[in-house]
C-alpha cells in the first residue's frame, strides 16, 4: 500500500469513527482552489472541519504535530469558503484533528482531538 492509499484508508477510518459517534458526514475531501479539508461533519448544530493524519508509527512524533500554523491557516481559509455557502446561520464550528495510527497487531488507534485549533 503506497502513502496515498494509506492516507485514504486513514480518512475512511476517521469517517467511520465519526459516524459511530453520531456525526453525519457532509463532505469528504472538500477541495477548492485554496486547498482541501479531509472531512466536514455535522452533529446537531455543530459543523466540524476535520484534518486527518495517518501514520504507520509514532517514531517521528504524534500525527497532530504535522498540523502546523500554515496548515491550520489553509484549513480555516477553505472552511470560510464552505461556511459562506451555508444558508442557515445557527451553527457552531469546530476545527478537529483525527490521528489514525497503525498498530503492530494489525489494528488502528484513533485519537479525536476536538478543537485541535481555533480561528
Amino acid at each position: 500500500m503506497n502513502n496515498r492509499e494509506f492516507g485514504i484508508q486513514g480518512e475512511k477510518i476517521a469517517a467511520d469513527y465519526l459516524l459511530a459517534k453520531n456525526y453525519k458526514i457532509l463532505k469528504c475531501n472538500y477541495k477548492i482552489k485554496l486547498g482541501e479539508i479531509d472531512l466536514i461533519a455535522k452533529k446537531g448544530s455543530l459543523i466540524t472541519f476535520v484534518e486527518v493524519k495517518t501514520r504507520k508509527s509514532l517514531n517521528y512524533g504524534v500525527p497532530s504535530q504535522a498540523v502546523n500554523w500554515k496548515k491550520q491557516r489553509k484549513i480555516i481559509q477553505v472552511a470560510q469558503v464552505y461556511i459562506s455557502t451555508i444558508e442557515e446561520e445557527n451553527y457552531h464550528f469546530s476545527f478537529d484533528i483525527i490521528e489514525v495510527v497503525w498498530k503492530n497487531n494489525h489494528s488502528w488507534d484513533v485519537n479525536h482531538i476536538i478543537n485541535g485549533f481555533e480561528i
